[in-house]
């Protein structure tokens, strides 16, 4: 189904969110769950980070 209209992205917004709500309840309950989100996000940009030196380096040649 394919959503018609001004805002397409309407259900990637409500994800978003969704997320960010998910997050702050896991973040009230602190302790490992922090720690873990952190190294998850730190992962994340890492792994970001590698693909664009990668896709740079072949960009070049």
């Amino acid at each position: 189904m394919k959503r018609e209209g001004p805002w397409p992205a309407f259900d990637l917004v409500m994800g978003v969110l969704w997320t960010v709500v998910v997050i702050v309840r896991v973040w009230e309950r602190a302790g490992l769950a922090v720690i873990l989100l952190n190294g998850i996000l730190a992962l994340f940009f890492y792994i970001r980070a590698a693909v664009q030196a990668f896709k740079n380096r072949w960009t070049r040649k």
